[in-house]
């Protein structure tokens, strides 16, 4: 018993290190730093936020069947394109598959595609991903972005 009063005053001190508070502001990307599309086109980004769940896997990127470019972990790129109905598909690999989706691209507006994959199972042995992606709001593109390089486009 005296050894429990001896660690119960460290396991508080413990605790009390877990304990966060508000660091501040959540950090969003200036959207004065984004490029205008002109009326007559439309930027689609395809981003990646930093994970360290499939971090080795990329995603290749086509657009109506045209590759436009692959996101690595922690990147995002810019397509600019004209405006219109798109069918983009994200391929990821021998193991997570592909995912096509729908994207609206509005003439000049930006649309904002996210990319990431989650684990789904752990067998001990093996590790099951499932990668996914979805059109997101710019709100929710502006507090990604800080966090992540640019890349090229392949177009």
């Amino acid at each position: 018993m005296p050894h429990i009063k001896l660690l119960l005053p460290l396991f508080a001190l413990a605790l009390a290190g877990c304990v966060t508070t508000n660091s501040g502001p959540v950090a969003f990307y200036d959207v004065s730093k984004l490029e205008v599309p002109p009326s007559r086109e439309s930027h689609v980004y395809f981003m990646r936020p930093g994970h360290l769940i499939g971090a080795l896997m990329s995603a290749k990127i086509t657009m109506n069947g045209r590759t436009v470019g692959s996101l690595s972990n922690g990147s995002y790129f810019v397509v600019k394109t004209p405006p219109g109905q798109y069918q983009v598909s994200l391929e990821w690999g021998l193991f997570s598959g592909r995912q096509t989706l729908e994207v609206t691209a509005r003439p000049g507006e930006r649309t904002y595609v996210e990319a990431e994959c989650q684990t789904t199972r752990y067998t001990g042995t093996v590790t099951y991903y499932n990668c996914l992606a979805a059109v997101v709001p710019e709100i929710r593109a502006l507090r990604i972005l800080p966090d992540l390089s640019v890349l090229k486009s392949d177009l």
